[in-house]
């Protein structure tokens, strides 16, 4: 096989950063790690860490909408593929293989190879055949383009307005020609190889940017392979040490900045700024891996745009998003993560200008706080879905925990303990008496308003009236991490044992116990309910697991919190996506298969970050203190780890580690690779006995410092220090572990999720779902009943601000009815139809009809359908409405709901809408509607869909006095509806 120029350099900077590069274990950390796919596939995702996102399918084809390359959050394109001779390469039949810089696909006789520099917007592809004749591009959807001089230029107005995308290879471009949404490109002569560039700008530099992209990745990999080198852990668990090194790669590819710095929420879809995401995220993206100037900036950048404005309710809070086209601020629990973090680097940086920076944002979030959110009892209160248990539906929030929720009482806690640390360093002192006195006042009540004396366990939230909350979720977890809370030890280990069984599973953290009425064991599970009803109800969070493994291991349960890590472990080198770990999964199995389904975004940065948390923090036992000076190990490792070596760079010093634990001996060795100044050091060693040995000390240039104790002694006896050989005595303490405490850690259980005889979410809807064979039946026979028209351009709103929302999207056309014998046939034509890919099985989206049927045979209403405020004529009251949009119900004159078509996946290939045609049809039982005639009065209603996020019908989107990025503009009062057309039938 021929090495393509693009490996030949790739070979000779290998070999000049690392001389005499030869065997497997001196290869590089970003070749080493790569993982393979044969006969399956994965999903991949590369980032620029600016604008651009790549993902897709290792071995297939595109599958979901959301593939593709992503440029300033619009999709480019799903998906391209290469061919030669006619024939194109099939990717089921190829190995592939993926670094966090690069994927290689090997067809045995071509090589493709796919990657994303960093910062430039654009996609390359090298294959090893300068025979390729054709290239594909799937979804393009762009139809204005010029080829010249051998490049093609394809205009980006319609998606990200002022940039072009350009196409250029070392091989000619003799052709390219528009096939539906598709772009067919032809290639001319032949070479050694072929090289393809996607790059998309505002000012044509393709020729430069050409020239030297394969450089540009060159780069990319070095920069990852040193980011790999400084994190790198070597224990006795190789899959660990793998998986490990992918998580700080995946993790640090969200890191990016687009108008400000920030880490992506997840990919394919998050990719922007959660400020709740964000600050989770930080540690284990930023902060931990030594990436200290990156969090800074996020820090700083999330700062400026703190809400300062008295007047409004959200009056100190830092943002809850930051998109490229709005920041709001619905969040209870950003503001004090922000907080949290502010001081996290600052004990890791001891970056004193950055407390003076930031020390008036912290005062102002506190003051708000204090004068908007704080009740009579200290806590915090907020609406029912400002936790990050946030989803919302038709109906409202499906997960509601208004308004005093238990874990955003924890973090108000931190925030309330860091406010008056920092107002003391800043000589703020006023400040830091009031935070002082309102954190006392919290702790004196949290335990007796929350905690449950009878149950062992703390209630979720209280309710608006004071009630408590009993269902248990794993917010818990925070609690039990702010110890301050709950102050006795042993009330904390029993709330882990009293919740362990109901909510932490070996596969992860349930967001509800499998035991509560309301538990959702699948995300999605059609057509028993919309995939956002389960969000927070039942199925795992993965970083969940986070808090949970913190308060475990914390707690004494290491060994079962490290079984939490290996599923984690498993999944990012085995599951869904490579090298890394997904948003969701199943509560449990479905029948039949042996794992749960993974769902959501398939990186997801707070399941990365926190999994790399948990390994510094809690297992390592990592804890900087730079403005001290000090740096202090408090590792708890579980039986399975006996031997782990890492380094870390503190305050532009190296140390190095050595965690060494047998049966017979558990040694910690620190050895002062790069050292300028004294450093105190501090360790806490736990051995197998859970005796607790303590040393504090110094550690200069080129010192080993050892301590070593019996694995199982239950004195300090024999306990040892060394400095470079020598027994030294150091100023030590010594805890045992009391006996009666095994009792409490023999006690603790996984949950074993099942079902529930008669569970709630799987008894289906209370109405009739319609089989899709029902919805799309043949009509061509149909008996003709109604074909109207309607003016077009005659919509009274202007639209979302988003490219999603393109003209003519809500603008009827006609709507034409006819009837078989059990069915009417319903199509409605628009304006325009978009499919952005969300939801394939719709065949398009953000469009929602209504009508409303005057149909024979039962009462009529002239009730405003759904929330579209919308006054119904007194003469064309109706008797039954169609709600049209992810799939449809049927509803009665009063608004209940009597029959729906809830789509599946599988129903993409015939789905309700056309984009092509512009038609929305469907078919629904006579029974249902009545008798309708030509003299019938038919009301049709358009207006933009939105389902809130979470699948499902939807309801009409809002519309406000000004178009926003997701809402509709041009509405002068609140009783104004939110219909765009209107089409009047009789």
């Amino acid at each position: 096989m021929r090495i393509t120029s693009l490996l030949r350099t790739l070979f000779i900077v290998i070999i000049f950063i690392f001389p005499g590069c030869a065997s497997e274990s001196q290869k590089p950390l970003a070749d080493k790690i790569a993982l393979t796919i044969k006969d399956t596939s994965r999903l991949y995702s590369f980032t620029n860490k600016r604008f651009s996102q790549l993902s897709g399918e290792t071995n297939s084809l595109y599958t979901d909408g959301w593939h593709g390359w992503t440029f300033r959050e619009q999709r480019v394109f799903n998906d391209f593929y290469f061919g030669e001779n006619e024939q194109v390469f099939d990717r089921k039949k190829a190995v592939s293989t993926v670094t966090p810089y690069d994927l290689t696909r090997d067809y045995g006789s071509v090589i493709e190879m796919i990657a994303m520099p960093d910062s430039l917007d654009a996609v390359f592809a090298l294959l090893s055949s300068g025979e390729v004749n054709s290239m594909t591009i799937l979804n393009l959807g762009l139809k204005d383009f010029t080829l010249k001089n051998g490049y093609l230029a394809l205009s980006l107005t319609s998606k990200v307005p002022g940039y072009t995308l350009y196409i250029r290879s070392n091989r000619k471009i003799a052709s390219a020609a528009v096939s539906g949404q598709d772009l067919i490109v032809k290639f001319t002569g032949k070479g050694t190889e072929t090289k393809v560039l996607f790059f998309a700008s505002e000012n044509d530099q393709s020729e430069a940017v050409f020239a030297n992209i394969e450089q540009r990745i060159v780069t990319k990999k070095n920069r990852i392979e040193a980011l790999l080198q400084a994190n790198e852990i070597k224990t006795n668990d190789k899959n660990f040490d793998q998986a490990y090194l992918w998580a700080i790669a995946s993790a640090d590819a969200l890191v990016t900045e687009q108008q400000l710095k920030g880490i992506f929420a997840g990919l394919p879809w998050f990719n922007n700024y959660w400020g709740r995401d964000t600050f989770i995220s930080l540690p284990g993206a930023a902060i931990l891996p030594g990436n200290l100037k990156d969090a800074r900036n996020i820090l700083l950048s999330f700062a400026k745009y703190q809400n300062l404005d008295k007047s409004d309710r959200f009056y100190g809070r830092i943002p809850n998003r930051i998109t490229l086209n709005e920041v709001i601020y619905n969040t209870a629990d950003g503001t004090p993560r922000w907080v949290i973090q502010a001081y996290n680097y600052y004990k890791a940086s001891g970056d004193e200008d950055f407390l003076k920076q930031i020390a008036g944002n912290i005062k102002t979030a506190f003051e708000a706080s204090l004068a908007n959110f704080t009740d009579i009892n200290g806590f915090i209160t907020h609406d029912d879905a400002d936790t990050w248990m946030d989803a919302k539906g038709p109906q409202g929030p499906w997960s509601p925990r208004g308004n005093r929720a238990n874990d955003i009482q924890a973090l108000w806690y931190q925030q309330l303990d860091i406010t008056e640390k920092i107002s003391y360093m800043t000589q703020d002192t006023i400040t830091a008496l009031r935070a002082a006195i309102q954190k006392q006042k919290l702790v004196l009540n949290f335990e007796k308003f929350f905690y449950d004396e009878a149950g062992k366990r703390i209630y979720d939230h209280l309710n608006a009236d004071g009630s408590p909350d009993l269902q248990m979720r794993p917010n818990i977890y925070p609690v039990l991490n702010a110890s301050g809370l709950i102050s006795d030890y042993r009330k904390r280990m029993e709330i882990i044992l009293n919740s362990a069984p109901e909510i932490i599973s070996p596969r992860g953290v349930l967001s509800l116990s499998w035991k509560d009425e309301n538990f959702h064991p699948y995300h999605q599970n059609p057509p028993y309910y919309v995939k956002d009803a389960a969000y927070h109800n039942g199925i795992i969070w993965q970083w969940t697991s986070g808090p949970a493994v913190s308060a475990m291991v914390s707690h004494g349960f290491a060994d079962s919190a490290w079984v939490l890590i290996e599923e984690q472990t498993h999944q990012i080198l085995h599951r869904w996506g490579v090298g890394t770990l997904a948003e969701l999964s199943d509560a449990m199995p479905r029948n039949g298969e042996k794992e749960p389904r993974l769902s959501g975004t398939w990186s997801q940065a707070w399941s990365l970050a926190e999994y790399i948390r948990n390994i510094n923090d809690d297992f390592l036992g990592w804890h900087p203190d730079a403005p001290g000076n000090a740096v202090y190990l408090l590792p708890s490792l579980p039986k399975k780890l006996t031997k782990v070596e890492f380094k870390k760079q503190f305050k532009g010093n190296t140390l190095s580690f050595l965690y060494d634990y047998n049966q017979s001996q558990c040694r910690i060795t620190v050895r002062g690779e790069k050292i300028d100044s004294l450093i105190d050091i501090g360790i806490a060693l736990i051995n197998y006995a859970g005796s607790n040995f303590q040393i504090k000390t110094d550690i200069q240039q080129d010192d080993i410092l050892t301590l070593e104790v019996p694995s199982y002694a239950r004195t300090n006896a024999n306990m040892n220090v060394f400095r470079n050989g020598s027994n030294i005595s150091v100023t030590n303490d010594f805890y045992a572990d009391p006996q009666e405490n095994q009792s409490f850690y023999s006690r603790f259980r996984f949950a074993q999720p099942q079902i529930v005889a008669g569970l709630k979410s799987l008894r289906g809807p209370d109405y009739e779902l319609i089989p899709h064979h029902v919805v799309k039946a043949d009509n061509k026979s149909a008996k003709p009943l109604i074909n109207a028209n309607d003016k077009l351009k005659d919509e009274k709103y202007q639209y979302p601000l988003n490219p999603n929302f393109p003209a003519g999207i809500l603008d009827i056309e006609s709507l034409n009815i006819t009837e078989s014998d059990s069915l009417y046939h319903f199509t409605v034509k628009m304006a325009n139809l978009h499919n952005p890919g969300w939801h394939r099985e719709y065949g398009y989206q953000l469009t929602l009809l209504t009508l409303l049927i005057d149909g024979e045979g039962y009462d009529k209403s002239a009730l405003s359908p759904i929330n579209s405020k919308y006054t119904v004529p007194s003469d064309r009251k109706y008797s039954r409405s169609v709600i049209v949009g992810g799939g449809y119900e049927v509803r009665d004159a009063k608004g209940k709901v009597l029959a729906a078509y809830m789509p599946k996946p599988e129903d993409i290939a015939n789905p309700l809408g056309s984009v092509s045609e512009k038609t929305i049809s469907f078919s629904v039982p006579k029974r249902l509607i009545g008798v309708i005639t030509a003299k019938s009065k038919i009301t049709l209603l358009s207006g933009g869909q939105d389902d809130h996020g979470g699948a499902g019908t939807g309801e009409f989107r809002a519309v406000g006095k000004k178009a926003e990025e997701w809402s509709g503009g041009g509405r002068s009062k609140d009783s104004d509806d939110f219909v765009y057309d209107i089409l009047l039938i009789n």
